[in-house]
């Protein structure tokens, strides 16, 4: 049941959600084959049996869209010339063989790009047609990454789900703890949108890989920066790992983001043990309510 309902059936329909998230990632052109991007999918184990039932989830990571398409194609000319020469064979044992070669690849083919991409057509848009026209058209075409009909980007469409946009801030004896918080959640962390103070964001870059849309430095601005973007329901939740033994300057600013994430219900946290709770939350998929405030 969970490949028809893989959102009622979440703990069974891991491995599907993993490889819709593969196939995501490779974009265009993919990350190259073979590579060893620490952020692969398949590099870091979330694929299991990646060369054989999940093999089409590898391809979509390491050779993207272009690489995928052109192996259906191949796939589909290899049926259609099976059929081709049983149309030739001089006898009816040929022809049924040529032909059941033929049905073979193309239902193995089949089974393998639909076992893939089953609940990622039903983890979050009914519409393929849309999909398919923002991935081919948003990079090429439009040169934004925004689908003209849903307002969604298309790596967001083919990740299956929508990023969250998350904040991240930390006082300066929390610096290290919030790279390594990073580090160790990284995996789920590359599949959002990261919004961070100045010092912290660079400081998260250099270890951890990540990209991470950075503000001003706190006490210049970036907290304020921070504040508006949650007022305007860009944020979906806030890691704060602050000091709570030596007060700052700035502290009433500080505060001003407690205040702000509670008039908009949006989860806070202000040490690990709180962020780590939240961000396997959010893995787990229980912070999808937020998409219902957007």
């Amino acid at each position: 049941m969970s490949w028809l309902d893989p959102t009622n059936y979440a703990d069974t329909a891991a491995q599907q959600r993993n490889s819709i998230w593969a196939i995501g990632s490779g974009q265009l052109f993919g990350k190259g084959l073979n590579n060893s991007v620490v952020t692969s999918m398949k590099n870091t184990n979330y694929i299991i049996e990646p060369q054989t039932d999940f093999i089409f989830a590898v391809a979509g990571e390491e050779l993207g869209f272009i690489g995928t398409i052109s192996i259906i194609i191949l796939l589909l000319l290899i049926v259609i010339e099976c059929i081709l020469i049983a149309r030739k064979a001089k006898d009816t044992s040929g022809k049924l063989i040529c032909c059941g070669m033929g049905a073979l690849i193309g239902f193995q083919a089949f089974y393998q790009f639909v076992r893939s991409h089953r609940s990622y057509a039903q983890y979050r848009y009914d519409s393929s047609l849309c999909q398919l026209w923002t991935y081919v058209t948003c990079f090429t075409v439009h040169g934004n990454g925004n689908c003209p009909e849903c307002w969604i980007t298309a790596e967001e469409i083919f990740i299956g789900r929508l990023a969250m946009n998350i904040g991240l801030v930390a006082h300066d004896s929390k610096k290290k703890l919030t790279q390594n918080f990073c580090i160790a959640y990284r995996g789920i962390l590359s599949k959002n949108n990261l919004y961070a103070t100045g010092t912290t964001g660079r400081l998260i870059e250099e270890v951890a890989n990540l990209s991470v849309h950075k503000y001003l430095a706190g006490h210049l601005g970036g907290i304020q920066q921070l504040g508006a973007q949650i007022e305007h329901n860009d944020i979906d939740l806030v890691i704060f790992l602050r000091d709570p033994v030596k007060p700052k300057p700035h502290e009433p600013e500080v505060n001003s983001i407690f205040r702000i994430c509670d008039e908009h219900n949006i989860p806070l946290a202000t040490n690990l043990a709180t962020a780590e709770l939240i961000i396997l939350s959010l893995d787990r998929g229980d912070l999808d309510w937020r998409e219902m405030y957007k």
